[in-house]
C-alpha cells in the first residue's frame, strides 16, 4: 500500500471518530434527563358515606412485590395529602 492510501484511511477514521465523539457528547445530556424523577402524589381522603374530608387520616405506601414500606403521610384539616413519591408500583393502605 502507498502512503497516500494509509493517510486517506486515517483521515476517514478521524472524521468518523470525531462524529462518534460528538454523537456521544450530544447523547449524554439526553440520557441524564431521561432518568426517572420523583413524582408528586396529590389526594383527598373523604368518608365513604358522608363525603366529608377525613382529618389526620394516614396513607401508607408499600412497594410491590416486596411490600417494603416507602411513604407514610397524614391528611391535613381539609383531608388533603401532597407528598413526593419515587416512580414504581405500590399498594396503598388508608386508615
Amino acid at each position: 500500500m502507498s502512503k497516500k492510501g494509509i493517510g486517506f484511511c486515517n483521515s476517514n477514521l478521524r472524521i468518523y471518530m470525531r462524529r462518534f465523539l460528538l454523537f456521544l457528547l450530544l447523547l449524554c445530556p439526553l440520557l441524564a434527563s431521561a432518568q426517572k424523577k420523583d413524582g408528586t402524589l396529590v389526594a383527598e381522603i373523604i368518608h365513604k358515606e358522608s363525603g366529608e374530608p377525613l382529618i389526620a387520616a394516614t396513607l401508607r405506601m408499600h412497594s410491590l412485590p416486596d411490600s417494603v414500606f416507602k411513604v407514610g403521610v397524614a391528611s391535613d384539616v381539609d383531608g388533603k395529602i401532597n407528598t413526593k413519591v419515587k416512580p414504581g408500583k405500590y399498594y396503598v393502605l388508608i386508615s
